[in-house]
């Protein structure tokens, strides 16, 4: 066995409280063991121990994670975003196609559509549109 991967046994001694929340979160977080758990925690404070600046180490971890959380959410929100886009552009022509619509009616609908969604906080729902059209406003 490589001196990378021997473990040496040793014993601890922790408050029972601590032990217990140990039991309850290691399999949730991803580990295998307790001991598992307790190694990445000690390689984790170790880390913040032996770098430069203590101060600065858990501000960015932090900082990394959540520029990486936020990236992932962006590249997903801007996919979607793309797609919803495509789609309201296709509707929007076979809506053009079909129908024969005034420059002046269009400015008309696009005014009161912005009013309406001022209105509505930006939740604007194709239900209320339609008792909208049908004259049945809420």
């Amino acid at each position: 066995m490589s001196e990378e991967n021997e473990k040496i046994k040793t014993s601890i001694y922790l408050h029972p409280r601590t032990f217990k929340e140990i039991d309850e979160i290691y399999e949730e977080a991803g580990f295998k063991s307790k001991s598992e758990l307790m190694e990445a925690a000690i390689q984790f404070y170790l880390g913040y121990l032996i770098s430069e600046d203590m101060s600065d180490y858990l501000p960015e971890v932090i900082d990394v994670s959540l520029k990486s959380i936020v990236g992932s959410l962006e590249d997903r929100t801007c996919n979607i975003m793309f797609k919803v886009a495509v789609e309201l552009a296709m509707l929007l022509h076979v809506y053009a196609s079909t129908n024969n619509i005034t420059e002046s009616r269009l400015n008309d609908l696009r005014d009161g559509c912005v009013k309406e969604v001022r209105s509505l906080n930006d939740i604007v729902t194709f239900k209320r549109a339609l008792s909208v059209q049908k004259g049945l406003e809420e």
